[in-house]
Order: C-alpha cells, then structure tokens, then sequence
C-alpha cells in the first residue's frame, strides 16, 4: 500500500511541475552570499530594516577541542553585501521571524541549544525568554 501511494505522490508532484511555470524568472540569477556555515543553514528572515538573517546550526557531534559552538544566527546586510556573526552562540536557534514591533523572535532547539523562544529587542539588543 505505501508503494502504491509513493507512486500516486510522485505522480502527482511530477505531473504538477510539468503544468506549472517555473516560479522564478528566466532573468534571475544566482549570488553566492555566505560560505562561512558550520553545518546547517535555516530559518532565514529578512528585519523591516531589510537586513537577512539566518541561523547556522552546529552538532556536537562536530565539536572540537574548544568546545561545543551551540549554533549561530548570522546577519547578511544586502546593501554592503556583508555577512557577519549577530549573536553566538544562537542556542541552536532553528527559526527566525521578526513580530509587528521589529522584533526578533528565535526558536531555539534541542542538543545543548536553549529549548525556548527568545524575543530580542532589536532597538537595544536585550533578550528576553518568551517560553521555556
């Protein structure tokens, strides 16, 4: 049965690709922002300010004889096309979105990251623990 229903997926998956148009324009192209990552690169969210932001996820089966990195959120700033460290360690921060004020809100995970959500005040840079 999960054969059958693994072919009626993919059959649909494919048959919708063929119909559809490519979602991005034939004129795009692709810009190398960022090759510094440790591990695993997600939750990408841009600030009302159009700063990128972006959390490197580091495993502790990767840590060396410093220590364990407990992740990373970087801040790629598009007008000078720099990408910097904004907070490490991140709590193996995993999600990022900014609230209605500017806010940003960071889900951390699980393998020595905090296993909260954090509101950072992005006027003056203070944390705060949302849930814990």
């Amino acid at each position: 049965m999960k054969r059958v229903l693994g072919y009626i997926f993919v059959g649909i998956i494919s048959s919708s690709f063929v119909r559809g148009e490519s979602i991005v324009p034939e004129e795009a192209s692709i810009d190398t922002l960022f090759t510094e990552g440790m591990v695993l690169t997600e939750g990408v969210a841009v600030a009302p300010n159009g700063q990128v932001y972006f959390s490197d996820i580091t495993f502790t089966f990767q840590a060396g004889p410093e220590g364990v990195q407990a992740g990373h959120i970087w801040k790629y700033d598009p007008l000078t096309g720099k990408t910097g460290i904004f907070r490490s360690p991140s709590g193996m921060s995993n999600g990022i979105k900014f609230d209605a004020r500017g806010d940003m809100i960071v889900a951390e995970g699980a393998d020595y990251g905090g296993r909260r959500i954090i509101r950072t005040d992005m006027q003056t840079g203070k944390s705060f623990i949302l849930a814990g």
